[in-house]
């Protein structure tokens, strides 16, 4: 059957799609439901399609004037994800990023992110980790792009030109999972993913500050903080974490907590 054009809308076969992207095509005589098995994964964003196939990490392009086409090649471990945000930095640039959530008690953390100039991919990155806490890395930082597995991670204009790159390991002495929540070029905001404890980097002195150990919380908070950071079983309750809030007029970094005894939220002050 060829395509069909009723009221204005394209109806293409279905069995016709399936064929083209190697899929399959079943039918439900119960139900009477037509079903087509699924291993890509799509995002859109102003007119243009990208999809990546979960088993090979081909990625695919389309745009409202050009048909699809194979663009490049990820090494990327997707099983569930279904779509991911696309960010159009610039007529020639794109930036994807995507997450998803496995396993039987949904710990497993899969995240990436793409940058995409020209049509080429120019670089990415992946992480894995086990935990119940979400990831909460930044995407964007002074118009450029993060490129991250949590131990390394570089900065990217939507040139695709390297401006900032780290290795977290090594700046933390460390081997850990880092995600990165603030950056700008007199600080960095990390936060270690197994203790969930949040740290400020100073550019400026190079020095790495634990910042549970030195604003000003009761002292039964920091020691419920310190006793949750040890667990390895990640029982800290989420909404007890310490999280960056902003830069005041001063210069001063301001933190929140939730307090674990009053369940109040406060704000802390950290001069750097």
């Amino acid at each position: 059957m060829a395509a069909t054009i009723i009221n204005g809308k394209t109806y293409i076969p279905l069995k016709f799609v399936a064929t083209a992207t190697g899929e399959t095509v079943s039918w439900d005589s119960s139900s009477k439901t037509l079903t087509m098995s699924r291993s890509y994964a799509i995002g859109t964003a102003n007119e243009l399609t990208y999809w990546i196939h979960l088993d090979t990490g081909v990625v695919n392009k389309a745009s409202a004037k050009n048909p699809g086409r194979k663009i490049g090649q990820l090494d990327l471990d997707l099983f569930i994800l279904e779509k991911f945000d696309v960010i159009k930095l610039s007529e020639y640039s794109s930036y994807i990023y995507f997450y998803e959530v496995i396993g039987p008690s949904a710990t497993v953390k899969n995240s990436g992110q793409v940058l995409i100039v020209n049509d080429k991919i120019v670089d990415y990155g992946k992480l894995q980790v086990l935990g119940f806490f979400p990831l909460t890395n930044i995407h964007q930082a002074e118009d450029n792009v993060l490129i991250t597995d949590g131990k390394t991670a570089k900065f990217l204009n939507k040139q695709g030109e390297l401006k900032f790159s780290y290795n977290l390991t090594e700046i933390m002495e460390k081997d850990e999972a880092y995600l990165i929540e603030s950056h700008n070029n007199d600080f960095m905001i990390l936060r270690e993913y197994n203790s969930q404890h949040l740290i400020v980097y100073d550019f400026r002195t190079k020095k790495v500050i634990y910042v549970h150990e030195v604003i000003d919380l009761p002292v039964y908070e920091k020691e419920y903080l310190i006793q949750a950071g040890l667990d390895r079983a990640n029982e800290m309750q989420s909404v007890h974490i310490i999280t960056f809030d902003k830069v005041d007029n001063q210069g001063n970094l301001l933190f929140k907590y939730k307090s674990k005894k009053t369940d109040q939220m406060d704000t802390y002050q950290l001069a750097l």
